[in-house]
């Protein structure tokens, strides 16, 4: 372009030249702008390149004096960018656009530069003409949004275009061509006017566009949306989810505030928020369908302008099915899936609760701990599916009675608590107790069975009998303890005077222990007679030296060793000293006796309970057939399943097992004839009222007829009369044991009295047997 511009300076006509160059970098500029703005730099070089070489070639070329050869080599060149350029393109054009490049290509250039005869200035006029015009095909390639800018901007560009074609005509008449100069300035005036237009229609439809999607997503958004008035909170507009999901019609919403689908409740609570739209968007709200159910929902509110009003856009979202299962997770998470009462986790919210109330109101608050008597036996023989309608069945029991501020929980597995607050003082307390006690007077009423059942109840006072809930806690589980002691089905409040009894426990549990560590233990021997009044058997029973001397027997240190787990190490050192002193008689020539030792569930609960008996038994030299192992009725019975494998493998050994205070528990006979039983002790409160009392005959007798159909020997505890013996040898050939025949003895007594001749033993119970059993080998441990 520099050297034409120095061939037109050379020529005097500068003013041409510049003219020129303007109009051919105009036509580039306007060329090259349609190309889209995501092009690479590359491609838009090559346009550039293949836009400009027309230009640049033919000024080239008539500078040249027209040598054809050369302008054939620039045609080749053309050729080649226009290949790479189709090839390097990022997507497809319409045909307009090649048809345009192709306008503005060299050989248009070339066959319009021959096609003129006329000077160079004509010749030049070729190139805008073709860039012009390749200009309004490409403007009228444009989308169809801008009709009427496309439409008036390319016919600006093909009239500029055609102002090239047809200036050669006005050239030699400069009259006509000074009269007619405004006129070219039309075609410009055109096509900036078309694009001015263009950008306002494309402007036009995008927002067109736009206010068209807010729109559909407006009216077909699944969530209720709407806009109401900020000052008069009536509805100005709701989409089609709106109207499906609250069940109004559009028209009926238009005459609403949204106070209409609130619930009464809520309304205050809303008038007070509309001035915080953030509070609005915070909270979990009710809404009012038109039928009346109410349905939870969640917020999000906007202030916006609609229809030149302020106003809210509100979206609504149903989360009641999430707020039920919030619920359902919260409520599964505090209480109990048996009986739906809270679990220990509510409960202690609410007790800490209700204690805070009492410090503030002065008053008191009872914590009342409550354990199922002997739910275990229920368990046990009904089954457990029984065993859960029963504690159902507590519950709702207790339930009944308890008033709404209260709060009554499923501790364990038998064991409830219940917390009551707004007490005076302890007299209502113990109201309160023994109407929960009387409602258990009569028995649960299950579709298949009627089961009698009773509560135990331990009672701790706030403040009196702790300042915190851990204090208050542990003295109503001692007070239960005490209540199970006395004999259960009762309340038992925690009084000084319990605390007192829970100090003895305490101490009690401290002596068996240190008994136990020094193996100081002391074992008495009870005889047993039969009915020639010899002694057959005798009972170990243990003594502790330090608790004998405060006046505390094995009725009450036994319970204690049974509640802390000590009966275990206990039972194995009563059995180790029996099995020691019995092999002792039978070395000194006092002579050989059968023994019996009470043994504790406890015991037979526990892994290689057998093996350990036997192996005492083996250590001693002593036969398993000399043994007797004695059980009460109630634990063969509770923990029959429990207890019957480790019964079974020592009766094969030999050992025998006895049933003692047989009478008091609820026996089942199919039971005990699965039992390796070999004898049956009536309890002592039976013969205490014989001869005298038809009902304790006739249990005696009953129990006298069943042993003789099972083939098991009976021994009658607590004989103290002679009446009493002749009875029951009249009945049968019983055992008979009680202190008018003997009180216990210690080791050296009963040694001195068999040799004294004041007790006989019956003959040597090995050398009695069918089948010797002296010599018998003990069985392998």
């Amino acid at each position: 372009m520099w050297q034409l511009s120095f061939a037109i300076l050379q020529n005097g006509k500068i003013q041409e030249a510049i003219r020129l160059d303007t109009l051919i970098l105009t036509g580039l500029a306007f060329l090259i702008s349609f190309l889209p703005e995501e092009t690479s730099w590359k491609i838009s070089a090559l346009y550039a390149g293949l836009l400009g070489i027309p230009a640049f070639a033919v000024t080239q070329a008539s500078l040249a004096s027209h040598n054809i050869s050369n302008l054939w080599s620039l045609a080749l060149l053309q050729a080649i960018a226009l290949l790479a350029t189709t090839r390097l393109r990022q997507r497809p054009r319409s045909g307009l656009f090649w048809l345009a490049i192709a306008l503005s290509s060299l050989p248009v250039t070339l066959l319009l530069n021959l096609g003129f005869k006329g000077s160079v200035d004509e010749r030049y006029e070729c190139i805008p003409l073709q860039m012009f015009a390749a200009c309004g095909l490409l403007f009228f390639a444009l989308p169809a949004k801008a009709q009427a800018g496309r439409w008036i901007g390319s016919v600006g560009f093909l009239l500029w275009a055609g102002c090239y074609s047809v200036l050669c005509f006005f050239t030699g008449h400069t009259a006509l061509l000074l009269t007619t100069w405004q006129i070219w300035n039309i075609p410009r005036y055109l096509v900036g006017f078309g694009m001015i237009l263009k950008v306002i229609e494309q402007d036009t439809a995008a927002l067109k566009e736009l206010s068209e999607e807010y729109r559909l997503l407006y009216e077909n958004n699944p969530h209720p949306m709407w806009i109401f008035d900020s000052v008069t909170n009536r509805f100005l507009s709701v989409n089609d989810a709106a109207v499906q999901n609250y069940g109004y019609t559009r028209e009926e919403f238009l005459s609403m505030t949204i106070f209409d689908i609130r619930p009464e409740r809520e309304r205050k609570k809303l008038a007070a928020e509309l001035h915080d739209p953030q509070l609005l968007n915070k909270n979990v709200w009710q809404h009012r369908r038109k039928n009346g159910s109410l349905f939870e929902v969640e917020i999000t509110a906007h202030h916006v302008t609609f229809l030149g009003k302020p106003a809210r856009f509100v979206l609504t979202m149903d989360i009641t099915e999430r707020e039920e299962l919030n619920r359902s997770l919260v409520h599964n998470a505090q209480h109990d899936p048996l009986t739906g009462l809270p679990n220990r986790l509510l409960l202690e919210d609410r007790a800490q609760q209700a204690l805070l109330r009492a410090r503030r109101e002065k008053d008191l608050v009872a914590l009342f701990t409550i354990d199922v008597d002997h739910f275990k036996q229920v368990n046990d023989t009904f089954g457990h599916p029984v065993g859960d309608e029963v504690l159902m069945a507590i519950a709702q029991r207790l339930k009944s009675r308890v008033r709404e501020a209260d709060t009554l929980a499923r501790t364990g597995g038998e064991e409830f608590t219940l917390i009551v607050g707004g007490i005076r003082s302890e007299i209502g307390a113990r109201k309160f107790a023994s109407i929960l006690l009387d409602i258990f007077l009569h028995p649960i009423k299950l579709p298949a069975h009627e089961i009698k059942t009773s509560i135990s109840i331990g009672v701790a006072l706030f403040p009196e009998d702790g300042d915190t809930l851990e204090e208050i806690r542990k003295q109503s589980d001692k007070a239960l303890y005490q209540a199970k002691r006395l004999g259960r089905n009762r309340a038992v409040f925690s009084s000084e005077g319990l605390r007192a009894e829970v100090d003895e426990t305490e101490k009690i549990e401290a002596s068996l222990r240190q008994a136990i560590h020094e193996k100081s233990i002391q074992v008495v021997y009870q005889p047993i007679f039969d009915s020639a009044r010899r002694i057959c058997c005798v009972e170990a029973l243990v003594r502790i030296a330090p608790l004998q001397a405060d006046g505390i027997g094995p009725t009450q240190f036994i319970p204690i060793a049974e509640e802390t787990g000590l009966i275990v190490p206990l039972g194995l050192l009563v059995l180790e000293r029996a099995c020691e002193q019995i092999a002792a008689w039978r070395r000194d020539g006092t002579g050989c006796v059968e023994f019996a030792v009470n043994v504790s569930c406890h015991q037979m609960f526990q892994t290689g309970y057998a093996d350990q008996v036997l192996a005492t038994l083996n250590r001693f030299d002593l036969p398993p057939q000399l043994l007797h192992l004695e059980l009460t009725e109630t634990t063969i019975l509770r923990d029959f399943s429990d207890i019957v494998q480790g019964m079974n493998l020592l009766a094969a050994s030999g050992v025998r097992f006895s049933i003692d205070d047989f009478g008091t528990g609820y026996s089942s006979l199919e039971r005990l004839t699965e039992l390796p039983i070999a004898t049956v002790k009536i309890d002592r409160s039976f013969i205490h009222k014989l001869p005298g009392h038809t009902g304790a005959l006739g249990i005696v007798q009953a129990i006298s007829q069943i042993a003789k159909h099972l083939d098991l020997d009976v021994v009658a505890e607590g004989v103290e009369t002679e009446e009493q013996i002749e009875l029951l040898l009249d009945l049968d050939r019983h055992k008979l044991q009680g202190f008018l025949l003997s009180r216990p003895l210690s080791a050296a007594e009963f040694s001195a009295r068999v040799a004294s001749g004041d007790l006989v033993l019956a003959e040597d119970p090995l050398l009695s047997r069918e089948e010797p059993l002296l010599n018998a080998p003990i069985p392998p441990l």
